[in-house]
This record gives C-alpha cells, structure tokens and sequence, in this order.
C-alpha cells in the first residue's frame, strides 16, 4: 500500500468535473487519510458551496483534519493567491505542514 500523501490542498475548488463525456464527483470519495486544505473565494456561492461540501464529506469519511480559509471577494484560482496574502500564507502553512511529518 502507498502512504498518502502529507498534506493536499484545494484552491477553488469544485466538487464535479466534466469532460469528453466522462464525469467525477469528488464527493463520491470513500477514504481520504491526508490533512485538507482548502482556501476559497467566499463571494463565489458556487466555490463556497463546494468547500463546505468538500470539508463535510471528507470529515465523514476519515480525513485527519480539514481546514478551510474563505478570502473575501470572488477572486478565483491563480488570482486568489496573486492577490491575497492571507491565501499565500494559507497554502505557505499547508506545505510547510508536511515537514513535521
């Protein structure tokens, strides 16, 4: 079995994807065993939405701890971290997480 990974981290993100006629539901997760980061665009109800049910589902399934930043307004993605540095200091701490592993 492969160790999971120390950490991961979700900027904006969404709990459905689409494409050349496929789909995924990252909340048909089943186990998730890595501490979660998810920092989002809280004037954004569709990121906001899909953080809160990310951070549900993982909880329910096992993850180790979830946490969750909200950045006020609706930048999104690249632009969140471009022009917030709280976002940066959220993921700044995320990655340095996996150093006390």
């Amino acid at each position: 079995m492969i160790a999971p990974p120390c950490a991961a981290i979700l900027i904006s993100p969404a709990t459905d994807a689409e494409a050349d006629g496929g789909s995924i539901s990252a909340l048909a997760i089943r186990e998730f065993r890595s501490p979660l980061f998810i920092v989002y665009e809280e004037g954004t109800r569709q990121f906001r939405d899909a953080a809160a049910a990310l951070r549900d589902r993982l909880r329910s399934v096992g993850a180790p701890r979830v946490r969750l930043l909200a950045i006020p307004g609706t930048d999104h993605s690249i632009g969140l971290l471009e022009q917030h540095a709280s976002a940066r200091a959220f993921v700044d701490r995320a990655v340095r997480s996996c150093q006390k592993s």
